[in-house]
């Protein structure tokens, strides 16, 4: 594709500057021979700061966004510096996924996009969809997990790809024959507007808490963040949660022609505003290692067991229903439920091992106060004869959840261990002194910074009659320390270690 029609519209391109256009990146380091560079502001750093590594790589062409910090000066040296065209764009970083969709053939106007975002559950929801829904109508994933259908997934290395890499990834799930994409949809990425432009179809919340105000600052621009999903031109649908006051700003800020469907695990349960339709447990059953639920609302009322536990998987497995259901013909609420008997659960989320002769293990993503909190909850409802919870906090990342998240393992479990999670370039020493500031006594709880060694201690200590969390990483297969990634999966050294100590 020539620079000319992949900016028709947005800049005019002079005849001289116009270039074949292999391939695009935001990353000067994905630059091939061919390439257009787009440079735009970081948290960071500017992609203008790297202008001569593209070019130097082979990129044929840059654009660019203006860099607040420097001078017209600047811009018109740097210009004048590079052999290739640099050509001025305000607003790139609005105007990036619409560009990136074009080189790639507009693949999300070829499919029914489901976006969904929420501090917990994401990951959960979209799998749920996925699963459900596929094979009836393919539906691929993009994700915490990464992206691919029927759970075979390729890395992103972020919950939201950017915006260049979003649209070559739908293209890619197109064309492996997706109908549908259920798509986690970050804070991040909505404030980077990496889905910008996008014909979402079906945006889904789930709830807020504390999380990234690393990034954020506060909640309110946190919130923020997450309701800009809700004002995409072309959405069509929006599923909100009834239980968190989120939801309710989110409504106020809809158009018209957005239809709001609540869901609540709230008991009698109904929209005070008429014709919103409506989801509601009506109870729910605990099972081992899974749970029945009686779901009524504005299509009737019907049941179905998941191997899924906790109140939480309740209201995720509600939100993906609502989806389901305006996806199943006549919209049939059993159609839907038929549906959602496929769901097999999600790696590293409420994920169990062991056996009757074997304590149960739990493997959960829990990295948030909130989200621990609700796990260990749900854990306890179990009966256990003891609760163990190992866990640890990510490095460089919001540190005031860290007392939080040591306070909620205290009050909630009957032996706390800390560990290493993610340290990354911080002192996982000071990690753990910040979690137990926010306990009352420090003196008790267990301390091994090794990740392998403070899971295999709970194992070692842990009867057939405990239950043990370990939370933090879930699906993750690698452990970041001092900025190196080392193979490291909570979910294999669980089943290597169970199999070690419990071997027939």
């Amino acid at each position: 594709m020539t620079l000319s029609r992949l900016l028709q519209g947005i800049i005019e391109v002079p005849a001289t500057m116009d270039r074949q256009i292999s391939s695009l990146t935001l990353d000067s380091r994905a630059v091939l021979p061919g390439s257009l560079f787009c440079a735009t502001k970081g948290t960071i750093t500017h992609g203008l700061d790297f202008v001569a590594q593209a070019q130097a790589r082979g990129a044929v062409a840059i654009i660019c966004e203006p860099n607040p910090a420097w001078s017209t000066d600047q811009h018109a040296q740097l210009a004048a510096n590079i052999d290739i065209p640099l050509l001025t764009i305000t607003d790139l970083n609005l105007k990036i996924s619409t560009i990136a969709g074009r080189f790639y053939g507009d693949p999300g106007f070829n499919l029914d996009l489901i976006g969904i975002t929420g501090t917990n559950g994401k990951t959960s929801v979209s799998q749920i969809i996925a699963q459900a829904l596929t094979p009836d109508q393919c539906c691929g994933v993009v994700g915490t997990l990464g992206y691919g259908i029927n759970n075979k997934f390729a890395s992103t290395g972020h919950t939201t790809p950017d915006a260049v890499q979003l649209q070559s990834i739908l293209a890619k799930l197109l064309s492996a024959g997706a109908k549908t994409v259920a798509m986690e949809i970050s804070s991040h990425a909505l404030a980077q507007n990496r889905a910008a432009g996008l014909p979402i179809n079906t945006a889904i919340f789930t709830n807020l808490t504390r999380d990234h105000l690393d990034y954020h600052h506060n909640l309110g621009a946190y919130a923020q963040a997450k309701g800009r999903l809700f004002k995409m031109p072309g959405l069509r649908h929006a599923i909100l949660n009834a239980d968190d006051p989120i939801s309710y700003e989110i409504l106020a800020t809809l158009h018209p022609k957005v239809e709001p469907i609540f869901y609540s695990l709230t008991p009698g349960y109904v929209p005070k505003r008429p014709k919103i339709r409506w989801l509601r447990l009506e109870f729910m059953e605990h099972q081992p290692r899974g749970m029945r639920l009686w779901i009524i609302g504005s299509w009737g009322n019907g049941g179905i067991t998941v191997p899924m536990m906790g109140y939480f998987n309740a209201a995720n497995i509600l939100a993906a229903l609502a989806a389901l259901i305006l996806r199943a013909p006549n919209q049939n609420l059993g159609t839907a439920l038929h549906q959602l008997g496929r769901v097999k659960g999600v790696p590293g989320r409420m994920e169990c091992f062991g056996n009757h002769t074997q304590p149960l293990v739990v493997v959960d993503y829990a990295h948030t106060p909130d989200a621990l909190e609700q796990v260990l909850k749900e854990l306890k409802m179990q009966q256990p004869q003891r609760l163990i919870c190992v866990f640890g906090c990510g490095g460089d990342r919001d540190k005031g959840k860290r007392p939080q998240m040591g306070n909620v393992a205290e009050r909630l479990s009957d032996m706390v261990i800390l560990t290493d999670d993610n340290p990354r370039h911080e002192d996982g020493d000071h990690i753990i002194q910040d979690i137990l500031s926010g306990t009352v006594h420090p003196d008790a709880i267990h301390i091994q910074r090794q990740r392998e060694a403070a899971i295999q201690h709970a194992l070692t200590i842990a009867t057939p009659k405990d239950i043990v969390l370990i939370a933090g990483k879930g699906h993750e297969t690698t452990q970041n320390i001092n900025g190196v990634e080392h193979q490291f999966s909570d979910r294999l050294t669980v089943v290597k270690l169970l199999n070690s100590r419990f071997r027939p």
